[in-house]
């Protein structure tokens, strides 16, 4: 079988307790393969009685579910009891392989790392070059060949303002165009790339996007932060939310200019990483333009959200480390990567509003 991967995939390392969050924590269930389900209940071992007393089962579905978000195995020095007691073998699928994911595309697999993982994000975040697609022949064991994908090259040309590049991606695609004309493409938004006095646009699906996404985060001790400036920004209260768009779209002006005057390099390395890091995670989803502009719109619109909780937190604390950036991005992924069904109705509302458009996607990344 032929698989895609980033370059970097092999280079991941797990450092267990050390990890300043847990993969161990802060999910609802951790899903037990069928595999690993008849393994547990065919064991003999002792400790093995004790898994099999923490696997529930719903519509032929198996799980370990959550206690006070942390999985029953997870002990005192946040280790795993079921590797400490028989080995990491004995590990379900979903341990054993995280942060590892698959996909099927049409023309092989698709491998990636998830930013939902720390280390994962750091890795990704800080990344000073362009990653490559190795293509891999698990029958030959062997790295043969690379995979241009077209929207990469244009995100990492950084001869190219950061704004221009993601709207080219955007246009090109849109239009189904050749990838070999976008510098015609470039010239055509750099003419028309400043959407005065809709700038409020964006902050106005970004909003939309927070509320779901303060739904789905856990208060855990690693999202504490994140969860207070939320509170306060978005002014969530038992009647619902009141507007705070003005207020936000401020704050997101003056965050950015401190970014342009003070941390430029690094909020572009970033957000240029993450950008292509959604690109590729999303290659396999995309059948045609439809679902390009879908994914285009989700990925702009999470940008502008991450960045509105950087400038929270940045404005509360009068600066922002780059760990604090870092914890917001991997917050976000670990909330909304692996809930595909959130992630779906988040998608279909934005889609039934009717602002899922071109020039919305425009807007929210040019205005």
């Amino acid at each position: 079988m032929i698989y895609h991967l980033p370059d970097y995939y092999e280079k991941f390392n797990c450092i267990a307790g050390k990890c300043p969050d847990s993969c161990c924590r802060g999910w609802r269930t951790i899903a037990v393969d069928e595999k690993s389900y008849e393994k547990y209940n065919d064991s003999s071992h002792e400790f093995a009685s004790h898994i099999r007393q923490q696997i529930k089962t719903i519509d032929n579905r198996h799980f370990f579910k959550l206690e006070e978000g942390r999985c029953p195995f997870l002990n005192e020095e946040n280790l795993c009891d079921i590797i400490i007691e028989m080995g990491e073998n004995m590990l379900c699928t979903t341990c054993a392989t995280y942060p590892r994911f698959v996909y099927q595309g049409s023309d092989g697999v698709y491998a990636c790392l998830t930013m939902s993982c720390p280390v994962v994000a750091d890795m990704i975040l800080t990344r000073e070059e362009p990653f490559e697609i190795l293509v891999f022949d698990d029958e030959k064991n062997e790295i043969y060949d690379t995979m241009e994908l077209p929207a990469l090259q244009i995100m990492f040309d950084k001869s190219i303002p950061f704004k221009i590049r993601l709207a080219t991606i955007a246009i090109l695609s849109s239009d189904n165009a050749d990838y070999a004309e976008y510098e015609a493409a470039m010239e055509t938004i750099t003419e028309h790339q400043n959407f005065i006095g809709l700038d409020d646009i964006r902050i106005e699906f970004a909003l939309e996007y927070l509320i779901i996404f303060e739904r789905m985060l856990k208060k855990s001790e690693r999202n504490t932060k994140i969860v207070k400036v939320m509170l306060k920004y978005l002014k969530m209260d038992s009647d619902g939310i009141t507007d705070p768009v003005e207020s936000l779209l401020t704050l997101y002006r003056i965050y950015e200019k401190y970014v342009q005057s003070e941390a430029y390099e690094e909020n572009e390395k970033e957000f240029t990483n993450y950008i292509a890091y959604r690109l590729y995670r999303s290659h396999h989803l995309i059948n045609d333009k439809d679902d390009f502009n879908e994914e285009m719109f989700m990925t702009v619109v999470s940008m502008v959200a991450i960045k509105l909780i950087q400038a929270m937190i940045w404005n509360e604390e009068g600066s922002i480390s780059s760990e604090d950036r870092h914890m917001v991005f991997q917050c976000h992924s670990k909330a909304l990567e692996h809930s595909e069904k959130m992630y779906g109705k988040m998608k279909d509302k934005f889609r039934d509003s009717g602002y899922i458009k071109i020039i919305n996607i425009l807007v929210s990344i040019l205005a």
